[in-house]
């Protein structure tokens, strides 16, 4: 579905989609996207290297 993108478009998804794997899938193929995280999941920013990090609240940071 999200491959079938056009080229610089923007996919919308629940959290449903929201799988650690289809994310990185995601960024490896240049996809703009907009994602509802699951509860358990937080994003922190890295000022070194200027990426955001999603961080499983159960796994610790």
């Amino acid at each position: 579905m999200m491959s079938s993108l056009p080229i610089n478009a923007v996919g919308v998804m629940d959290r449903g989609f929201a799988g650690l794997k289809f994310i990185q899938e995601l960024v490896q193929e240049n996809k703009y996207f907009v994602l509802r995280i699951k509860n358990n999941w937080k994003l922190e920013f890295e000022d070194a290297t200027r990426l955001i990090k999603v961080v499983h609240l159960m796994m610790g940071v």
